[in-house]
């Protein structure tokens, strides 16, 4: 199965469509609060973390944000 993090703010109406879409194709999907997120990017591996929690690993990642208005 292929492991999909959709990196978001919110799981509104956008994050259901993309999850319900992606869960047809036999993705298993999370998400994580954008803002949360850590990568760090090495010569051999890539590490997620989540609030300071590694996460396992992910084969795809979409960010889906939409900056709010000031």
């Amino acid at each position: 199965m292929i492991r999909t993090l959709i990196l978001t703010e919110k799981e509104g109406w956008h994050y259901q469509q993309l999850k319900l879409s992606l869960t047809k194709l036999n993705h298993s999907v999370d998400s994580a609060c954008i803002s949360d997120i850590n990568i760090v990017l090495g010569r051999n591996e890539t590490i997620l973390e989540n609030q300071g929690e590694r996460l396992p690993k992910i084969d795809n990642v979409i960010v889906r944000f939409i900056p709010e208005e000031h």
